[in-house]
């Protein structure tokens, strides 16, 4: 029991968390927050052409020093976890000293992906399971 226990506690400090991400596009005065309606995974962000994040768990992302006026913005992830892919692409109109939030919606999860992980979860229980009786 001591094993699984084990087995459990490094399973869980080894799995990754999204995160609130902030970082700076610049000296501006301008700030935008995206936040996506579930969290993503291989995430990345470019403000005008400008790579920001690069393949990360995001729970939110918050640019600060945009300049005033049209900036683009292509919020991108690439997961096969879902039905479509993830490719946003919008022109934010930023004021100086506004802050503003987009709530980007993520398509749903796709079946397959809902299939692999009831069968790798099935397939991971009789495998730890069998250990531990093994152990005994």
């Amino acid at each position: 029991m001591k094993n699984l226990f084990i087995a459990f506690i490094a399973l869980v400090l080894l799995s990754s968390c999204a995160k609130d991400i902030t970082v700076s596009a610049g000296t501006g005065k301008g700030v935008i927050t995206m936040k996506p309606t579930t969290p993503t995974v291989r995430t990345y962000v470019t403000i005008n052409d400008q790579l920001v994040v690069d393949s990360e768990r995001v729970k939110s992302v918050t640019v600060t020093g945009l300049a005033e006026g049209e900036n683009k913005i292509v919020y991108k992830s690439e997961s096969s976890r879902y039905k479509e892919p993830m490719d946003i692409e919008q022109t934010i109109k930023v004021e100086n000293g506004v802050n503003k939030t987009e709530i980007l919606t993520v398509p749903p999860i796709s079946d397959g992906y809902w299939i692999y992980t009831g069968l790798s979860t099935v397939g991971s229980t009789i495998v730890i399971l069998w250990y531990a009786a093994t152990l005994q």
